[in-house]
C-alpha cells in the first residue's frame, strides 16, 4: 500500500518538531569546569575541622561516622606525627568512606582528583582506594587505585597522588570513595557540572507537551 505524501508529512512533522526542540534544548546544556580544593572551608586556629560533613564549591562530602572527618589546613598542628601535606587545605576522613554529591542535585563528570594516606601510622592498612560513580540515570561504574604508601608530612616527599579517571565517570549523580577502612585524604577534585541554561527549560517543556499531545491523539485514533 502506498501512503500519500501528505499523510506522511502529517504523521512525521510533529515527531520532527519534538526532535528539533529537544535537540535545541540539549545544545543549551553545558559542562562547567570546577576544581574542588576546599580553600573555601574556614578551619579553626588548631588547623582542622572535625565531626562535620563538608561543603565546598557547592558539593557536599558526607561521611556516616559522627567523628574523624573534616578539612585539614595545618597538617603539623592537626596531627602527630604530621599528616599528609600539599601546602593547601584538603579533605580527610576516617573509616575510608566519603560520599560526594552536588548540593543542587546536578549531574556532573568526575575528571580527576588527588589522594593520599593521612599519616605514616596508617599506611600499612591503607593500600588502595575504590571510586564508585553512581550514574544519575541509574547504574554505576567503579575503579580501584593502588596507593604508593608514601606520606611524610611537609618534609619534602610527594604525599598526594593524582588519579585521572576514564570517560566512564560521566553523567554522575554521586561518587563514593572507599579506602580500606582507614584514614585518607582527598584534594583538587576536577569536575564538570552539567547545567541547563534558562532558555532551554521552556523548550524542554514545550517538546514534552507536543510529545504528550501526539500520544493522546494516537490513542484517540486507535480507539475510534
Amino acid at each position: 500500500m502506498i501512503i500519500p505524501k501528505d499523510d506522511l508529512m502529517k504523521k512525521y512533522i510533529p515527531l520532527i518538531a519534538v526532535l528539533v526542540l529537544f535537540g535545541s534544548a540539549s545544545s543549551l546544556a553545558k559542562a562547567v569546569p570546577l576544581v574542588i580544593d576546599f580553600e573555601d572551608v574556614i578551619t579553626p586556629s588548631y588547623g582542622y575541622t572535625s565531626k562535620v560533613d563538608t561543603k565546598s564549591n557547592d558539593f557536599i562530602f558526607s561521611n556516616p561516622l559522627p567523628y574523624g572527618k573534616g578539612v585539614i589546613s595545618d597538617p603539623v598542628s592537626a596531627c602527630s606525627p604530621a599528616c599528609a601535606s600539599n601546602g593547601t587545605n584538603y579533605l580527610y576522613g576516617q573509616s575510608g568512606l566519603y560520599n560526594m554529591t552536588s548540593e543542587q542535585g546536578l549531574m556532573f563528570d568526575l575528571i580527576s582528583f588527588d589522594v593520599a594516606e593521612l599519616q605514616p601510622a596508617h599506611t600499612s592498612n591503607l593500600t588502595s582506594i575504590e571510586i564508585v560513580g553512581n550514574y544519575l540515570a541509574g547504574g554505576s561504574v567503579s575503579y580501584i587505585f593502588n596507593l604508593d604508601g608514601i606520606v611524610d608530612g611537609p618534609s619534602g616527599l610527594e604525599d598526594f597522588e593524582s588519579i585521572i579517571l576514564s570517560n566512564s565517570f560521566l553523567g554522575l549523580g554521586s561518587v563514593t570513595f572507599t579506602a580500606n577502612n582507614d584514614y585518607f585524604a582527598l584534594d583538587n577534585l576536577v569536575v564538570e557540572v552539567i547545567t541547563v541554561s534558562e532558555p532551554a527549560m521552556p523548550l524542554l517543556f514545550l517538546s514534552g507537551l507536543i510529545f504528550v499531545g501526539m500520544m493522546r491523539r494516537k490513542a484517540v485514533l486507535a480507539a475510534s
